[in-house]
């Protein structure tokens, strides 16, 4: 698996650890993404953008495509809240959302990363808003169900975004609305995993940059994993409201005393998406043969943030 851009030192050399400890070869990737790093990775994990710095470079998004374009790649996307963090504090923090969406426009994807914070008045660890925890699971999808197997506890998306959905005509809408695969084709083959407490509020950290989709002060569930196959044919995505890695981690087995299920969630995602599948939608799936490589990508630097 490859991933892509700045992680807290620690959190990547547990997470490194944690994927090799089950047989998972992985590469940490400095400086860049290109045709020569993804050459050999069955993955890519791509965390979220700190800075302006860290943008991705069009001949980095063309690498990623031409990557996935060659089959039976997995793509995993992360972000976070448009939180106003000091460094920030000038341009704004639309990049954190908008260079993962340059991606997942770039691939073809359904799914997009919203310019928002999503709060839990309820359902949240601490009594801070901002720690969200998964509420709504969508047990009722066949891939959504495969990455929730044996998932009890809920996870953690600490200061998350929020997800919409874009039509082949690129209109932005809800899931509910995004056409689905018909008896004469797969696509587009899009599901959701977990979801935030009803009583959630879509806030506007970033008043320089508005959300897209949602409203501020908009109160519902909202997507906070949604995932996309045969993508270019046979390759898959996962996007999450949080990253997977860097500032406050999906994979914590615990904070603040609360169980998570976090790491659990990240394997059986991980086991999905290096399953193979292929359009029109196959009758079964078969796991790729050998060992899955993957690469994770960090930057020249790397960065923790807490949010207070």
């Amino acid at each position: 698996m490859k991933t892509g851009r700045p992680l807290g030192s620690l959190y990547l050399t547990e997470f490194v650890g944690n994927l090799t400890d089950r047989g998972f070869v992985v590469v940490v990737a400095h400086g860049g993404i290109n045709s020569t790093i993804l050459a050999d990775a069955d993955a890519l994990i791509l965390p979220k953008i700190r800075d302006g710095s860290g943008n991705y470079t069009q001949a980095e998004i063309d690498a990623i495509v031409a990557w996935m374009r060659t089959g039976n790649k997995f793509l995993w996307v992360g972000t976070d809240s448009d939180y106003l963090s000091s460094y920030l504090a000038t341009t704004g923090s639309d990049l954190v959302e908008d260079q993962p969406n340059r991606v997942l426009a770039a691939i073809g994807s359904h799914i997009r990363f919203d310019l928002c914070s999503v709060e839990s008045p309820t359902w949240n660890i601490a009594a801070a808003p901002y720690r969200t925890l998964s509420n709504i699971t969508n047990t009722a999808d066949p891939d959504a169900a495969k990455i929730l197997t044996g998932i009890t506890n809920p996870v953690m998306f600490h200061g998350p975004a929020a997800i919409y959905f874009v039509t082949d005509q690129g209109t932005a809408v809800a899931y509910e609305s995004l056409p689905k695969p018909g008896l004469f084709s797969s696509k587009p083959a899009v599901f959701w995993v977990f979801k935030s407490s009803p009583d959630s509020k879509i806030v506007d950290g970033s008043p320089m940059h508005p959300p897209v989709f949602f409203q501020a002060g908009e109160i519902g569930s909202t997507v906070e994993m949604a995932g996309e196959k045969y993508i270019f044919g046979s390759s898959k995505v996962i996007a999450t409201v949080e990253s997977v890695v860097g500032d406050y981690a999906i994979w914590y087995p615990f904070y603040r005393g609360v169980a998570l299920d976090g790491w659990k969630a990240i394997l059986n995602t991980i086991e999905w998406g290096v399953t193979a599948e292929s359009e029109p939608i196959p009758t079964g799936y078969y796991v790729v043969g050998g060992v899955v490589v993957i690469v994770v990508v960090a930057g020249a630097y790397f960065f923790f943030i807490k949010k207070k």
